[in-house]
């Protein structure tokens, strides 16, 4: 596991360099404080380490990408607040499409854009290419948290 992890540190040392966030570009999971995932007002949980791990993993092996995208009305959310009590948002991001009913009226609907993630900290918006991450995301959101 160790040298997963060193692997991981130094592919996201070589792809993120362009992060304007030091804190993510280096986060570790010892820095973590929790994850609280989000699956709606009901359901949230909290992550074990193994979890974290992975987590904390996806986003170092993340892609940059252009800010394309938005946050959905009601996402899954993973919370990460870090020891120092700063908080990271992290969700996928979605394409938002509005159109006009032949009432007249109108109609949001938001798409998920295939593999990119968003996360809000420090008042930035950075968004990822994480298909690990999006698809993990997507696929909790089935599942009933302990």
């Amino acid at each position: 596991m160790k040298v997963i992890q060193s692997i991981c540190l130094v592919v996201a040392l070589l792809i993120l360099p362009a992060f304007n966030t030091s804190t993510v570009r280096n986060l570790k999971v010892e820095d973590i404080n929790s994850i609280q995932v989000v699956t709606g007002p009901q359901h949230s949980g909290e992550l074990g380490n193994e979890e974290i791990t992975h987590v904390i993993n996806w986003l170092h092996l993340a892609k940059k990408t252009k800010v394309t995208g938005g946050f959905d009305k009601r996402p899954t959310v993973l919370k990460i607040k870090l020891n120092d009590g700063r908080l990271l948002v992290v969700t996928k991001a979605v394409r938002w499409i509005h159109t006009n009913n032949p009432d007249g009226s109108g109609f949001s609907q938001s798409i998920p854009i295939q593999d990119e993630i968003l996360i809000n900290f420090d008042s930035q918006r950075i968004q990822l290419k994480s298909p690990e991450l999006f698809n993990w995301l997507t696929e909790i959101t089935y599942v009933k948290l302990h």
